[in-house]
């Protein structure tokens, strides 16, 4: 039966597709409040016309110092087309070039407090090539004691490593992490500041955005101290290019820093709150329920939940004997790029292809657990939740749910099959557009799939979890895409 009740698509997944628009930002999001920096440099030389750019789909103020000058450095700013601009493909550019016997530096101010959330800039310049008395950085910032730097710059010394993550004040033991970086030419790396409550996490990658993944990292630097900004503090995101102590570089050729993307969206608001993770309405259903039990569920939306989870027979997981098996060698795993199913990125889901070296004109697989199996308590008011996302047009994908012992009889006589595509026998299909959809299908209707179905008895040993096959005989390298799979009691 074709049933799409419980298929929600994912619109504007955190307005998701060019990753995230503006109006993903808070409903309340505040005026420009970028504190007082040291020496005044929030002027803008006493201009009533102040030059604002468009970026990325934000709005953001191109700092100019005047005739005089101010922090950091301290410098002059030029609000200058020929110091700031955007280029026809949509990339910011930042230039330190002299003018007469004046070097001019360039900064540019978001001109909206987003609050709590992920910070991502690509940038396309090879910054580890930076002089040593240049400073470029992103960074979110209220005052000199509430800010959020990863910064790009060797501070005058040769020797000196050429990047580092900070909280200000930095200068307190533990509120700095240095490292080095090294680029290709056209490369490009990723920098991620994700800011919450309770927690900042810093990352680098190498390539850009839809490369963030974790063998892409660079480096990642978790700070937990007491120097977090609130969100009450309404810190705002700045990109700027410019010279350490006002010293020229060493070198007297100008510089560029180029960033070709700002994305920002929500992510976990804070490990206390088991609800915390200010997803989508559409999404943060699936996380208000009761009695979890999880699958598969990447570690950033399980703590949100953590005080709920009955059970836990998540892959790699330190209290669970689950793993994949692919039968026949029939699927290959291949890296699971990009966003997960709830937007967020580097974190991973199940990705497979079919494999073409296979002896088998059939693929399938299976996530087993070889330890205690308990799904008694897990009753006709529970539902099955996965997403799942896919561009075969014409495949037709068949997942198992329920359990039953490897013991050579078909596990599939007692478990619910789901197919999903267009078939007779399909219970529904989704848009086949690489966009992930979401499924939550109640235990009472997997029993109108198989009559048989049950989780009455425990299995202790070689239980199939969930079953997944891609039906018939597919062509190799179809691919299979599945997340947050879960069991769970919905809130009434």
């Amino acid at each position: 039966m074709k049933n799409k009740n419980y298929l929600v698509l994912l619109v504007g997944l955190i307005c998701l597709a060019g990753m995230l628009l503006p109006s993903c930002a808070k409903k309340d999001d505040k005026p420009l409040n970028t504190g007082q920096r040291k020496q005044d440099d929030n002027q803008n030389g006493g201009s009533d016309q102040s030059r604002i750019i468009s970026f990325s789909d934000y709005d953001w103020l191109v700092k100019s110092s005047g005739d005089h000058t101010v922090g950091p450095g301290p410098n002059y700013f030029s609000d200058s087309e020929g110091n700031v601009w955007v280029d026809d493909e949509g990339k910011l550019h930042l230039k330190i070039k002299k003018e007469s016997s004046i070097w001019y530096n360039s900064e540019v101010t978001l001109l909206q407090s987003l609050g709590y959330g992920h910070y991502v800039f690509q940038i396309d310049s090879r910054i580890d090539q930076l002089d040593k008395n240049i400073v470029a950085a992103v960074f979110l910032y209220k005052n000199d004691e509430k800010e959020l730097d990863n910064e790009f710059s060797k501070w005058g010394e040769d020797e000196n490593e050429n990047a580092q993550f900070a909280v200000q004040p930095s200068s307190k033991t533990g509120n700095k992490d240095r490292f080095n970086i090294q680029m290709n030419d056209n490369s490009s790396i990723t920098s991620i500041i994700h800011w919450e409550k309770d927690f900042v996490e810093f990352t680098v990658y190498k390539g850009a955005i839809g490369d963030t993944t974790v063998d892409n990292i660079i480096k990642r630097w978790i700070y937990e101290g007491a120097d977090i900004p609130s969100e009450e503090d309404d810190p705002v995101a700045i990109i700027n290019l410019w010279m350490f102590k006002g010293q020229p570089p060493s070198d007297q050729k100008e510089e560029e820093l180029v960033v070709s993307t700002f994305k920002y969206f929500r992510g976990t608001k804070d490990k206390e709150d088991n609800n915390g993770l200010n997803l989508p309405d559409s999404l943060q259903s699936y996380f208000e329920g009761e009695n979890y039990y999880l699958l598969y569920l990447d570690s950033v939306l399980e703590k949100g939940i953590d005080t709920k989870v009955v059970e836990d027979y998540r892959v790699n997981r330190s209290n669970t004997d689950s793993k994949f098996i692919y039968f026949s060698n029939s699927f290959k795993s291949v890296s699971s790029d990009g966003l997960n199913p709830f937007g967020l990125p580097d974190r991973k889901w199940v990705s497979l292809i079919v494999n073409g070296d296979a002896t088998v004109s059939w693929a399938a697989g299976s996530l087993e657990n070889t330890g205690t199996t308990d799904f008694t308590s897990i009753t006709d008011d529970y539902v099955l939740h996965f997403a799942i996302k896919s561009e075969e047009k014409d495949a037709v994908y068949l997942l198992r749910a329920g359990f039953g012992e490897n013991n050579g009889d078909d596990p599939t006589d007692i478990g619910a099959k789901i197919y999903l595509g267009d078939c007779d026998n399909c219970y529904a299909d989704f848009p086949r557009d690489g966009e992930w959809y979401h499924f939550n299908i109640p235990v009472s209707e997997l029993k109108t799939l198989n009559p048989n179905f049950s989780f009455e008895n425990v299995v202790d040993e070689n239980a199939h979890l969930l079953d997944f096959s891609v039906d018939g005989a597919p062509d190799a390298g179809t691919t299979l895409d599945l997340g947050a799979i879960f069991y769970y009691l919905p809130k009434d």
